[in-house]
């Protein structure tokens, strides 16, 4: 009989499968919250969308006057700046910083 995946291989899948698919579905997330934040600031969505995909990419250029020195608001300079270290940091290094479950091991 022809086996595609070995018992190893399959169980190795479903340790990893879980946590890619968690970080697929919370950078979605994080990028919908950190744009709509950022509209508020009277941006329209396309340049808030831009704006927060760049910064929680690292990238730093977005439309319109979304940068370090343009007429951003202290509120998205913030949101911007934590979507920056956040994206530097990587998501999971952050949301385990934040969970109970890991400082009880500690």
């Amino acid at each position: 009989m022809l086996k595609l995946l070995g018992q190893a291989e399959l169980k190795g899948l479903e340790s990893v499968l879980p946590p890619a698919l968690a970080s697929f579905g919370c950078f979605p997330l994080l990028l919908l919250g950190t744009s709509l934040i950022l509209s508020l600031d009277g941006h329209s969505f396309p340049v808030s969308l831009t704006s927060a995909l760049t910064s929680l990419s690292n990238v730093w250029t977005g439309l319109d006057l979304i940068e370090p020195t343009g007429h951003s608001s202290y509120l998205s300079k913030l949101v911007m700046s934590l979507c920056m270290a956040i994206g530097r940091l990587e998501l999971f290094p952050i949301l385990v910083l934040f969970s109970r479950e890991a400082w009880r091991h500690i």
